[in-house]
């Protein structure tokens, strides 16, 4: 996963390769598939086995649709195309409409493209999973094969000691929400 690495010499801020969506969606999926369809391992799917995979991608996201490298997979974008095609927006709407919250950004606990306002959110509303990312953030610190230090948060500090105050914690007042006498032209 993409994780924030210190060089231990220089103190210089790397980042790993990205490869998480690939390790942990698409290749598990195959798998399984190639399970369902009883495969084994370099066996080739027989001609006329065809699989319909449908992905959420909203209409919104247009560009992450592809074509599947399995002859076998055909892939299938029903929020796309749907008549009329549904963005993540509506969707969003209609889970609220229908009494689920809003929900979160998909990401893993541990994501390293988590903002601070996503882990401010994580420590103060679900603190389970806030403990899970930082025992994490801990166990990754000294990988083995690496030159550096390992960290969860883009900063490079260990989880639990970045400051996640947003401005208003910080002491940084709201114009809109006092009191206004309307001399500054807005």
């Amino acid at each position: 996963m993409p994780y924030r690495t210190r060089d231990r010499v220089t103190g210089k801020l790397g980042m790993i390769r990205r490869q998480c969506t690939s390790e942990y969606k698409i290749y598990p999926v195959h798998r399984k598939i190639r399970e369902l369809l009883k495969l084994e391992k370099g066996q080739r799917a027989a001609k006329g086995i065809q699989i319909e995979q449908w992905f959420g991608i909203s209409f919104d996201e247009t560009q992450r649709m592809r074509d599947s490298s399995y002859h076998y997979i055909r892939n299938h974008y029903p929020l796309i195309y749907h008549d009329p095609p549904l963005t993540r927006r509506w969707c969003v709407n209609w889970i609220e409409e229908h009494g689920y919250g809003t929900p979160p950004r998909s990401a893993c606990i541990a994501c390293p493209y988590h903002n601070n306002r996503e882990w401010r959110d994580m420590k103060l509303h679900r603190p389970a999973e806030w403990a899970d990312a930082v025992e994490f953030d801990k166990a990754i610190r000294n990988c083995g094969g690496m030159r550096g230090e390992m960290f969860v948060h883009q900063s490079g500090l260990p989880l639990d000691e970045v400051d996640l105050r947003n401005e208003a914690d910080r002491g940084q007042r709201s114009l809109f929400g006092e009191e206004c006498e309307g001399m500054c032209g807005i």
